[in-house]
């Protein structure tokens, strides 16, 4: 209780200017005491002031306790406490004051001449005692009164603030008890569940007339409620993604969290949930999640066809290369040695173009392998004018080939890509000039730091086309005009794909038109200087070369249901004394494996009666002493992911379809080594 002040007040002077005028007694003082401080008022004395330390407790000790002291008593009171300094105190009384029971303090009257003090007067100073302590009361009670109208007043500035932040919230607010009655609310979650503040207050999201579901649409378990969640374990429930059935048949989607608050003063433990209203972004996610599913169905669907398209078409160029190849083994003149390398170099690029296009989605992606390899880029470029000098004499255009003196002989660079891109100009070249000439130009255009550009221009005096027609040319599946498909056919793929390409080699292709004067494209690409090695040697595999002599003798077992197939195998295995036996399908390849030893199965994998998966899988399990023999797949399956899923299933090697000489000796070497490895150790 806080007693002192450090001002004066007139209630206790008029108390001792009272006690010494009804007891006629020339001195008369109130000393406090609280909480580490004193006050002294006085008549005779000073007036109301703080006392200095140890002041009132200096005097009581003079003074003492008592209510009374024999007038023969005398001593000297302290100099500040009466105007006459050599005054002496001949008798006093001193009454204690009693607050709660706790001593705070004491009243005083004292004379500086002997005197018997009445009853009248001892019981006058109990009353005034009394009065200053009943004093003290009434101003602790209006302290504490005034403390409560503060503390309200204080309450209800926060009552209203806590109400201007409850409204301005755009998230929703429900406040619950321990068995889910809401009990507070906020203007946005009325508005996000369609209800009025009297509708809402009361009300438990367990009731039956709530509809309440989770992500997948299921009507949410009482146990999975978050208020019941966080009221259980103690811990927020964040981000709980609910669905809630509005009264007019809506339903709004929200974003929950569930804060377990401090117990109330009944001691009821709360619940605070706040929600944000998530209702598009969920529809979005849905409508996105629609739109995902139906593009990989799609793009389900196309790998399907592509894959099919894929098999289709290599099955019959795998045959048309391999007579090509066989035929390019025999005595020819050099006009008809010319004519076949013509007839490999464009299956070759067909097998590129159409591996780009079955590949979509790494065309896409910008994924293509670039592989640069020493390249003859003057012979390269002869060859391509070569191929395509038949068709523009056909249509009587000349076309010529020119290099800058200072282009070297040989580079390095990806002759496949580069092919590609230089076989759609000129066949777009012939394809729009109907007369007169086309020119290919060959230089080196500039050096960054160590690595040239090489630019190949392709000229022709065709129909040209004007800017708005050449901003649309490198677009996927556009040509110039609504007319050019007609007229000259064609996808309008090519030349995006040719550009993409372009790009990834560290170069693009630029072009120069107008309408009616012709067209010209710059292809350019980087190229390095080439990198010297001895000759390659016929098949290297695992550090060692396949020689003809190794491979006498040697039993292989082709399993595949196209004659032309077995044929083209047959053609490249025969000249190296390999003895090949021939099956239709997995049945016969395994009736085979049981009548006769062999080194390595060459199995193909779409066959009737039995596959090659299937063929693969009877090999591995038999118990036999086959069971590990070498098998190597020969397919015209060559999407991503074909290769692993082979290998995966027990292959011991991939190639596919067309079949490459090089590549078939390549695995057939790799696994022959392997096995030959296996039995020494």
């Amino acid at each position: 209780m806080q007693l002192l002040t450090t001002r004066r007040e007139q209630f206790f002077e008029d108390v001792v200017d009272h006690m010494a005028a009804i007891c006629s007694a020339p001195i008369a003082m109130v000393a406090l005491s609280d909480a580490g401080r004193q006050w002294i008022n006085g008549r005779g004395g000073k007036k109301g002031h703080e006392a200095a330390p140890g002041e009132v407790d200096g005097m009581i000790a003079i003074m003492g306790r008592t209510k009374l002291v024999e007038n023969a008593m005398t001593t000297a009171l302290d100099p500040g406490q009466c105007d006459d300094p050599s005054a002496r105190v001949q008798a006093y009384i001193s009454v204690p004051l009693m607050l709660e029971g706790v001593d705070v303090g004491s009243l005083y009257l004292a004379d500086t001449a002997p005197r018997e003090w009445s009853d009248f007067e001892i019981g006058y100073m109990d009353r005034s005692s009394r009065l200053v302590a009943a004093h003290f009361e009434a101003r602790a009670a209006l302290a504490e009164r005034e403390r409560r109208i503060e503390l309200e007043h204080q309450l209800a500035e926060a009552g209203l603030l806590y109400q201007a932040v409850l409204s301005s919230m755009h998230e929703g607010l429900l406040v619950q008890t321990s068995t889910g009655e809401i009990i507070a609310t906020n203007p946005a979650a009325l508005g996000i569940l369609g209800l009025a503040e009297q509708d809402l207050l009361g009300r438990k999201p367990t009731d039956s007339a709530w509809h309440i579901v989770d992500r997948a649409g299921s009507r949410l378990p009482v146990a999975a409620h978050p208020f019941l969640l966080a009221l259980a374990t103690g811990r927020p429930q964040i981000g709980c993604i609910l669905g809630v059935d509005r009264p007019d048949g809506e339903r709004r989607w929200i974003e929950a969290n569930a804060l377990p608050m401090a117990a109330a003063v009944d001691r009821e433990r709360r619940v605070a949930t706040t929600f944000r209203d998530i209702t598009e972004k969920v529809l979005l996610d849905q409508l996105l999640a629609e739109a995902l599913r139906k593009s990989e169905a799609a793009s389900a669907a196309k790998s399907a066809f592509l894959a099919n398209m894929s098999h289709e078409i290599r099955t019959p160029l795998n045959g048309l290369l391999g007579m090509a190849q066989s035929l390019r083994q025999d005595q020819l003149t050099p006009d008809q040695r010319g004519k076949v390398e013509i007839m490999i170099e464009s299956g070759h690029t067909l097998m590129t173009v159409l591996n780009d296009i079955l590949d979509l989605s790494k065309i896409e992606a910008g994924k293509l392998a670039i592989e640069p390899v020493d390249v003859d880029i003057r012979e390269g470029l002869r060859r391509i004018v070569e191929l395509f000098r038949p068709k523009a004499v056909e249509k009587g255009l000349t076309i010529s080939l020119a290099f800058n003196p200072d282009l070297p002989q040989r580079l390095r660079f990806d002759p496949v890509r580069a092919r590609q891109c230089l076989l759609n100009l000129l066949s777009n070249a012939i394809k729009f000039t109907e007369k007169g000439h086309i020119t290919i130009s060959a230089r080196i255009l500039d050096d960054r730091g160590g690595t040239d550009i090489l630019e190949v221009i392709v000229a022709d005096t065709g129909i040209g086309m004007t800017p708005e027609q050449a901003s649309r040319l490198f677009a996927d599946f556009t040509q110039a005009d609504e007319t050019t498909t007609r007229r000259f056919g064609g996808t309008g793929l090519g030349l995006a794909i040719s550009r993409r390409l372009a790009r990834l080699m560290g170069g693009d292709i630029v072009l120069e038109s107008a309408l009616g004067l012709g067209s010209t494209f710059r292809l350019s690409f980087a190229v390095t200087d080439p990198i010297e090695k001895a000759p390659a040697a016929l098949v290297p595999a695992d550090g060692q070369t396949a020689e003809p002599h190794e491979w006498k003798g040697r039993r292989i077992l082709l399993a595949d249901d196209n004659a032309i197939n077995r044929k083209v195998v047959q053609m490249f295995l025969k000249p190296y004394g390999l003895i090949v036996v021939e099956a239709e399908n997995g049945a016969q390849a395994i009736g085979h494996l049981k009548a006769e030893p062999f080194d390595v199965v060459l199995m193909d994998i779409h066959m009737p009666v039995m596959d090659g998966k299937e063929a693969v899988s009877c090999i591995r399990s038999s118990a036999t002493h086959w069971a590990n023999i070498p098998v190597i797949a020969l397919t015209a399956d060559a999407m991503q992911g074909d290769r692993e899923k082979y290998l995966a299933i027990g292959m011991d090697a991939y190639v596919t379809k067309p079949i490459e000489p090089r590549e078939l000796f390549t695995a057939m070497n790799t696994v022959i080594q392997r096995r030959r490895r296996h039995q020494t150790t």
